[in-house]
């Protein structure tokens, strides 16, 4: 992660090598309007969303890729046409964000229509990445079992993975189930003793499949799917709050606190220095990452004087921020919420730059915003540990101050509250398409710098 951060920290950003870019969006209504001929196409980057998946070990597994569920909700009643040129733009905007690279490890399930299977940009979809989702078309005919057949065994060919999604053990065609590789459990749809009979039914099939546990809302619920043997785990419990009132802060983050705080108050040179030397771990690690490739100098930097000037103060500030935060996370889900915090950091500080605000401190605010999630401790103590400057304190704990309403907005962009946007865009004086713009950019940035 770390490296990707200094990357980017000295302004230096890796070119994605070009892909066909996907349909324009423009074509939508020409090519395939909707019912409403009086709904303008939205631009293309409100239309998707991206969606965390841990793995048995509570770590990033990988993303679900599908259309943001204002947008699901819009085309439910077209088409199939029209659902299939919305598919085209997903796959297009995957492939054009080189999405094989920025997910090196981790899987991407991909939710596309079950008539869309043939189309060229889902062979082209990374192969040992891809889980290829087959959904229905709402208000349609699902596709035959036997026209499934030979295009999942293409793209099984290919190297590519395939789900469907089920409930029960009567839910996936007879035909098809020695050809799934990954099977999507909803668990809003289902009883425990469904659930219990779906996966006895798929540990009798003669080859393993994998299984995802979707809306997952506790950690009770988690713990009834990892006992079952799911493979990936997915929903509101990867962000949920929990009593932590008894647990304190790690020992690292209160050493470095002074040092939070000569930063923010723009102390000399002299003084931050002297703190970094009182802070090993954090000085090593900001004298390895100035001497990483990634930095791009032209000589080696030996002192933490020289590192000070390369870093600037602002960035040290984040920077030190980023690393308590990584080396504090007590488990896998704390470095998800992290994730979900760099979106919103990157978001904010994109919208800040266009608006003139501050864009520094909102970074900061977007990446403090789980804080307490993220330490597993209560937030007061959390923030009390990093020294959070006052309007970011009063935005977190209250909800108040002048930062508050930027922070809500890309909170309904995560949840794709299209309403709540609207009016919080207004209130910030943002346009719908620039928030938009931002979210999009703040997803793909927040896949580059996380490994």
């Amino acid at each position: 992660m770390f490296k990707a951060l200094i990357d980017w920290f000295c302004g230096r950003s890796r070119e994605h090598p070009p892909h066909p870019p996907g349909p324009g969006i423009e074509d939508l209504n020409r090519r395939a309007p909707l019912r409403d001929a009086a709904a303008a196409a939205p631009a293309t980057s409100t239309l998707l969303c991206r969606e965390t998946l841990l793995g048995r070990d509570q770590r990033v597994a990988g993303y679900r890729f599908m259309l943001r569920e204002s947008t699901r909700n819009r085309i439910r009643r077209s088409s199939r046409i029209v659902h299939h040129v919305y598919a085209q733009v997903l796959t297009g905007s995957l492939l054009q964000a080189d999405v094989a690279r920025l997910l090196g490890h981790r899987s991407a399930v991909v939710e596309l229509p079950d008539s869309f299977l043939g189309d060229d940009s889902v062979r082209r979809l990374p192969a040992a990445n891809t889980v290829v989702a087959i959904e229905r078309i709402p208000g349609e005919a699902p596709a035959e079992p036997a026209v499934l057949l030979p295009q999942i065994r293409a793209l099984r060919a290919s190297g590519h993975r395939v789900a469907l999604h089920a409930i029960g053990p009567g839910d996936i065609p007879p035909l098809l189930r020695e050809e799934i590789n990954l099977v999507i459990i909803d668990s809003t749809g289902g009883d425990p003793q469904r659930t219990r009979a779906l996966y006895a039914d798929l540990a009798r099939l003669p080859h393993h499949v994998d299984t995802l546990a979707l809306n997952l809302e506790s950690l009770d619920d988690f713990h009834f799917f990892h006992t079952l043997g799911a493979t990936w785990f997915h929903g509101p419990f990867i962000t949920r709050r929990e009593d932590w009132s008894e647990r304190e802060v790690a020992a690292n983050v209160g050493n470095a606190r002074p040092l939070l705080q000569a930063l923010q108050q723009d102390a000399d040179n002299a003084r931050i220095i002297d703190l970094l030397k009182r802070s090993p771990a954090i000085t090593l690690r900001l004298l390895r990452h100035a001497n990483s490739a990634a930095a791009g100098l032209s000589r080696e930097v030996h002192s933490i004087e020289d590192a000070l000037q390369l870093v600037g103060r602002k960035r040290l500030l984040r920077w030190v921020t980023m690393a308590l935060l990584t080396a504090d996370a007590p488990d896998g889900r704390s470095h998800a919420a992290l994730e979900t915090s760099l979106v919103r950091a990157r978001m904010l500080e994109l919208l800040g730059e266009t608006s003139g605000r501050d864009a520094e401190t909102l970074f900061l605010l977007g990446l403090l915003s789980l804080v307490d999630v993220v330490m597993q401790v209560e937030l007061g103590k959390a923030l009390d540990a990093l020294a959070v400057a006052d309007d970011i304190r009063e935005a977190l704990l209250h909800g108040g101050g002048e930062h508050a309403p930027m922070l809500r907005l890309a909170e309904a962009w995560e949840r794709g509250d299209n309403e709540r946007i609207e009016t919080l865009a207004q209130t910030c004086g943002l346009s719908s398409e620039a928030t938009a713009e931002a979210y999009m950019q703040a997803l793909w940035w927040a896949l580059d710098v996380t490994p």
